[in-house]
């Protein structure tokens, strides 16, 4: 019996750095697409397109925007605004679209309402928007313009200080 004692020979140099590279630009790849895709689920300025104040919001300093926030959910009350009706109205639609056959007219008619109500929660919205600004002063108010032209610059990742 006899054994074998010659070594195999090893993976060249060369190829074993062409792997290494290889790897590593596959990692970085998977990363920037990674990165694209949680970036582009987030959105620009993030939040809902069809909501007023995501940049204006959050441009406003930490105790603006809690109290923009009160005021918002207070006047939500005091309009009755229904928002366990914005739940059951989605629910419609989801009715809606699994009949067969589709009723066009219906589901036009719910988004309607449905925008509709976004429309008077956005207005109102406005308004308190608004009414803050104008309770401003000239210095504070050139100081919240540059906070949103770099909100709008920088999107979700500027995080304000809660002091501001």
């Amino acid at each position: 019996m006899t054994q074998d004692t010659e070594k195999k020979p090893g993976m060249r140099r060369g190829l074993r750095l062409l792997l290494i590279g290889s790897l590593a630009l596959n990692l970085l790849v998977v990363g920037v697409v990674g990165g694209a895709v949680i970036s582009h689920q987030r959105g620009v300025f993030g939040g809902h397109p069809d909501r007023f104040g995501s940049p204006y919001v959050r441009a406003f300093s930490h105790e603006h925007r809690r109290e923009m926030g009160k005021a918002l959910r207070q006047a939500y009350r005091q309009a009755d605004v229904d928002r366990h009706g914005d739940r059951q109205s989605f629910e419609r639609v989801v009715a809606l679209l699994r009949a067969t056959p589709l009723d066009r007219h219906a589901l036009r008619e719910e988004l309607v309402k449905q925008a509709s109500g976004s429309a008077v929660r956005r207005d109102m919205a406005q308004g308190l928007w608004l009414e803050k600004v104008e309770a401003m002063s000239g210095a504070e108010r050139a100081a919240y313009a540059d906070r949103l032209e770099d909100s709008l610059k920088h999107g979700n990742r500027k995080k304000y200080d809660k002091r501001d």
